[in-house]
C-alpha cells in the first residue's frame, strides 16, 4: 500500500489498500466504479464487506464508462447530494477515479459552475468529504 498526498487529503493505492479503509472513520461512503470488472474480481464485495464491518453505510455508483462525459459527473453529483457521504471511494481504473474526484469537488462546493471550468477557483480545504481513498491495483488480488 502506498499513500500519495495531494493538496491535503490522500489517495491510497496498491497492495492492501482496501484494508486501509478499516482505519478511517467512515460513516457514509459513496463508491464510484465502472462496469463489471470490479464486481467479477470480487473487489466490490470485499470493499462493501469492509464497510459493513465498520458499520458504515454506502451507496454504489457504477455507471462510469471509459472516457466519461460531464453528464456522468453531474449524475454522480446529484446522487452524492441525496446520499450526503463523508467519504468518496473511487475504485477501478482511471475513469471511475476521475469521476469520483470531480464529483467530490462539485459536491463539496455546489456554488462552483461545472459547466464553466475556466473560471473555477477552488477553496483550499474540504469540509463535507474529508477522505478520498482510491484503491486502484486490485485486479492483481491486492
Amino acid at each position: 500500500m502506498k499513500e500519495i498526498k495531494l493538496h491535503g487529503n490522500s489517495i491510497i493505492i496498491g497492495k492492501d489498500s482496501l484494508e486501509y479503509i478499516k482505519e478511517l472513520q467512515i460513516k457514509r461512503a459513496f463508491i464510484v466504479t465502472g462496469g463489471n470488472s470490479m464486481f467479477k474480481n470480487g473487489a466490490i464485495d470485499r470493499l462493501t464487506n469492509i464497510l459493513s464491518d465498520v458499520d458504515a453505510e454506502y451507496e454504489l455508483f457504477c455507471k462510469v464508462k471509459k472516457n466519461p462525459s460531464i453528464n456522468t459527473v453531474l449524475d454522480a453529483i446529484e446522487k452524492m447530494k441525496e446520499f450526503q457521504p463523508d467519504t468518496v471511494i473511487g475504485i477501478g481504473g482511471g475513469s471511475p477515479i476521475d469521476v469520483a474526484k470531480a464529483a467530490a469537488v462539485f459536491y463539496e462546493y455546489p456554488e462552483l459552475d461545472i459547466k464553466n471550468p475556466d473560471n473555477l477557483i477552488l477553496p483550499k480545504m474540504r469540509e463535507k468529504d474529508k477522505t478520498y481513498c482510491s484503491p486502484i491495483n486490485i485486479r492483481n488480488g491486492n
